[in-house]
């Protein structure tokens, strides 16, 4: 008896190809790259921001306009008005300030002058405390450092000492 056996096989499935892990190496030239390039665009801004100020500094000089005149201008292309010293601080104004933190159990306070704060991105954490006052206005609060938010001073109380410089508010409303 002869017996040819058929030789049938089944298909074996094939399971998707498993996901290219990525090594801590990669992932750290990854970081290494976007510190480069955070790195590049702030120097570039900060030239930029330089260049710009001596252009400024040369057209006021040979009276060709006034720095007030230049920065209203400037406004005016970014779609931004002055707040006058009677109006209140809006929730989308960029508001320049002068604070002083004083962080609880610590000697040396922590002080900025002049710096920017747009409110529309809630980027300070004294922000929401800007909106409703006046451009020149000047005001103390405290607030508690949340307990996960810093290693070292989470849970403490800090005092904000605030001067409000000058207000822009955008053109479209607020």
């Amino acid at each position: 008896m002869n017996q040819e056996t058929e030789n049938t096989t089944t298909p074996t499935p094939v399971a998707p190809a498993p996901e290219k892990a990525v090594s801590a190496m990669e992932i750290l030239e990854k970081m290494s790259e976007s510190k480069r390039i955070i790195e590049t665009t702030t120097t570039f801004a900060y030239d930029t921001d330089r260049k710009l100020e001596a252009l400024v500094d040369l057209l006021t000089e040979c009276n060709v306009i006034t720095r007030e005149g230049f920065e209203q201008r400037a406004d005016q292309k970014r779609g931004l008005r002055l707040r006058g010293k009677d109006e209140e601080i809006g929730d989308k104004d960029i508001v320049w300030v002068n604070y002083e933190a004083k962080i609880e159990g610590e000697e040396t306070p922590i002080k900025e002058d002049g710096i920017p704060v747009r409110l529309s991105a809630n980027a300070f954490v004294f922000g929401s405390e800007l909106i409703g006052k006046k451009p020149g206005e000047k005001f103390t609060f405290e607030k508690k450092i949340l307990d996960n938010a810093h290693p070292k001073w989470g849970g403490k109380n800090v005092t904000y000492s605030i001067e409000t410089l000058k207000a822009k508010a955008p053109l479209n409303g607020n």
